[in-house]
């Protein structure tokens, strides 16, 4: 069942081709008095007797027709038009109160309006990036405020066309190149000759055997009839044997990290690994979102220290510090961490020097060099 008034506003069309409308638009009359039963009488006293049969008709249909919810709220009514006010006033509101909704609609509704300059904006703002040339175009030639968007709908409609037409030339000149190089056509090119398979859709040259050129077009071809003189009139170069800066870093590649520790420690502390590793995602208990790991590169035992900040490292290492040496008896000779800045701040060295710690530094990416503790 329907909760909402405006949808019970078709129930007087049923109580209309009933007609019980008028009993619940205008009510039940007066009970006529007791008296002589003249004509006029006995007619009125028909026509309430009927308007109070009609009367309680609608107001069954209403009662069986609403929710449990609703029928809390119309079960005090004694008639249907009691019922129908009431559903009317709780929904729909007095006049006032719809009067004051009305102002608020129209209120929202001038809040909303946008003038020109605004709509052509957010229209040019709404655009896909193939409009983006026509859109520089009009910000720079034109007035946004000033222009209509007619014509800034015609300008739109005239560049997406022509943007159409120039794709379909595309197209067509793309499956022309396909048919006449594909090989599909029934031209045979100088790539598929005497190749075999190999010269299907590449370009092969059959005098250095090798692809991405014809034969026509082959230099070490050129430069054997230049040495041998048997072409006329051939022009004379020099080839230029050395390789270009851009190829050989183009073509330089990192070896491969041992996979093995080249480092043999031979006492405890002798090399001592850190590294941070977080945020993370999850906050542990304590609100910490990082972890300073150190792990003793000789025994292979590992400290784990929680950090609400990176900037707390420093503070730890010196906490960690004092606590192995005095539990080990022995001194951290050798510190190895990546370049981060809670590893490299000015106190951090200080105080690394200061204790006589030396400092190994990892090449940035290369996080095998500090693999025992990086993550």
């Amino acid at each position: 069942m329907v909760d909402r008034y405006d949808f019970w506003r078709i129930m007087t069309t049923i109580f209309k081709t009933r007609k019980l409308w008028s009993v619940i638009e205008a009510g039940v009359p007066d009970r006529p008095v007791e008296g002589e039963e003249t004509p006029a009488v006995l007619r009125l006293k028909t026509q309430w007797e009927e308007a109070s049969t009609n009367d309680m008709m609608a107001l069954q249909i209403l009662q069986t027709a609403v929710s449990d919810q609703i029928f809390s709220r119309i079960a005090p009514a004694k008639t249907s038009k009691e019922a129908w006010d009431s559903l009317q006033s709780e929904y729909q509101g007095s006049p006032q109160v719809r009067l004051i909704k009305l102002q608020s609609l129209r209120r929202e509704y001038e809040n909303l309006k946008m003038n020109d300059g605004d709509n052509i904006k957010k229209i040019l703002i709404s655009l896909p990036a193939r409009f983006d040339s026509i859109v520089a175009v009009l910000e720079q030639t034109k007035d946004l405020s000033l222009l209509p968007v007619t014509d800034l709908l015609g300008t739109l409609k005239a560049h997406e066309k022509r943007v159409e037409v120039r794709n379909e030339n595309m197209t067509e000149g793309v499956f022309f190149a396909k048919s006449r190089g594909g090989g599909k056509s029934g031209f045979k090119t100088d790539n598929d000759k005497g190749h075999g398979s190999q010269g299907k859709g590449k370009r092969w040259c059959k005098f250095c055997k090798k692809e991405n050129h014809t034969e026509s077009h082959c230099f070490k071809k050129l430069k054997t009839q230049n040495q041998a003189k048997m072409v006329n009139g051939l022009p004379s170069f020099k080839v230029n044997q050395e390789v270009c800066g851009a190829c050989k870093r183009g073509k330089q590649a990192r070896d491969a990290f041992p996979k093995e520790s080249q480092t043999k420690t031979k006492e405890k502390l002798e090399i001592v690994h850190t590294d941070v590793c977080g945020p993370m995602q999850t906050m542990s208990l304590n609100g910490s979102r990082y972890f300073l790991l150190f792990v003793d590169d000789y025994s292979h035992v590992c400290w784990t220290y929680f950090l609400k900040n990176k900037s707390e490292a420093f503070g730890v290492f010196k906490m960690y510090k004092a606590m192995v040496e005095t539990q080990s008896g022995s001194k951290i000779k050798v510190l190895r961490s990546d370049g981060g800045g809670e590893f490299t701040s000015s106190e951090f060295n200080e105080f690394c020097n200061q204790w006589g710690i030396e400092r190994q530094i990892t090449a940035p990416y290369s996080p095998q060099q500090n693999e025992r503790t990086d993550l």
